[in-house]
């Protein structure tokens, strides 16, 4: 048996991305199955006495819950050593920085037990690059997981060996009654996110857009929501599951990378197609090669040898065609085949096997 700790941020409408939410939902949802896999699974908020543990997130104020972790983690450390004679391995996993810290700074009384591991799930690693004291906390990590190794493979090869590949996945059921039938859809392409000169695509499409270029016939940009204090505005632009509903009223959205390192797959590419939009995605080999997504299969190219695509009549012959449409439905059952919450169970479940 295998005994798994997750510390994760659970403030309610803090994350904009719910598949971010699903990576952590996915152990809270489905513990029964792990446990029949020999994988115990406990939230830190089952050592929380504020928090109701059938909850996952809650809407205590931030200050508040950064006690949380430090208030589990005591009462975790007090029952370690009596606990650890009946698994084989005991696993700490924190979902981003602030969750990690406190693995981190309980790291030497975790490691002194035998057996135990420490793992930190994060997406933007950049983060910590930035200074050299943020570089060091990778070093606490046994192991990492991530949807973005090539930002490691780009800067720091030397970690790969102790990097494990978890891309984002998504929930059928939050989505199941917001899609909507092709033909009734806008016949446009919807732009989304960050629009900045470190997204060249994505900043050449805006920009285009506001020079009232052609493009502008068939494509519209919605801007990404601002986090202010950790909460979304009840007027802010739409997050969650009010972005899956903007997304489902368009035929098309496109997706385009940042810049070198950057250079990742996103969370987007799940959003997009999960909804059933033809995803007009600028090019990429870790589109297939991480993914599995196949050019005029699961997607439309909106880039060819690097450059943005601006001809109208490109995007609407597959805005206005069965051909278009047939992409829209095999990227959208390719997404539910391979990235579904129930998808990610068998992955999270071989990755606790195999470390240590």
């Amino acid at each position: 048996m295998i005994k798994v700790f997750y510390f994760y941020y659970n403030k309610d409408k803090y994350y904009s991305s719910t598949p971010i939410v699903n990576n952590f939902r996915i152990l809270f949802d489905h513990k029964n199955i792990f446990l029949e896999n020999d994988i115990d699974l406990t939230p830190f908020i089952q050592f929380v006495p504020d928090l109701n543990p059938n909850e996952m997130m809650t809407q205590k104020s931030q200050d508040i819950i950064n006690t949380y972790f430090d208030i589990a983690m005591t009462e975790i450390i007090k029952i370690l050593p009596a606990i650890s004679h009946k698994f084989t391995k005991i696993i700490f996993l924190g979902f981003h920085p602030i969750p990690f810290n406190i693995i981190q700074k309980y790291y030497t009384q975790i490691k002194n037990v035998k057996n135990c591991f420490t793992i930190l799930w994060q997406d933007d690693l950049q983060a910590y690059f930035s200074t050299p004291s943020r570089i060091t906390k990778l070093n606490f990590a046994d192991f990492i997981l991530t949807p973005s190794p090539i930002y490691l493979e780009n800067k720091e090869p030397s970690l790969l060996n102790k990097t494990k590949f978890l891309f984002y996945h998504f929930d059928p059921h939050l989505i199941k009654n917001i899609t909507v039938p092709f033909d009734h859809r806008k016949n446009q392409i919807l732009l989304s996110g960050v629009t900045n000169e470190g997204y060249p695509i994505r900043n050449e499409i805006l920009l285009l857009l506001k020079e009232n270029h052609s493009l502008s016939e068939i494509a519209t940009y919605l801007k990404k929501p601002r986090q202010k204090e950790f909460e979304y505005p009840p007027n802010s632009q739409p997050f969650g599951i009010n972005y899956y509903k903007v997304l489902a009223k368009y035929k098309g959205a496109f997706f385009g990378y940042h810049q070198y390192p950057l250079n990742f797959n996103l969370a987007k590419i799940i959003e997009i197609l999960s909804v059933g939009c033809i995803g007009f995605f600028e090019e990429s080999p870790l589109l297939e090669k991480e993914l599995g997504l196949i050019a005029f299969k699961h997607y439309v190219p909106c880039t060819s040898e690097n450059k943005l695509i601006t001809k109208v009549k490109y995007y609407q012959y597959f805005l206005s065609n069965d051909i278009g449409r047939n992409i829209a439905l095999e990227g959208q059952k390719y997404i539910y085949e391979n990235f579904s919450n129930e998808k990610a169970i068998p992955k999270f479940i071989d990755i606790f096997n195999s470390i240590g």
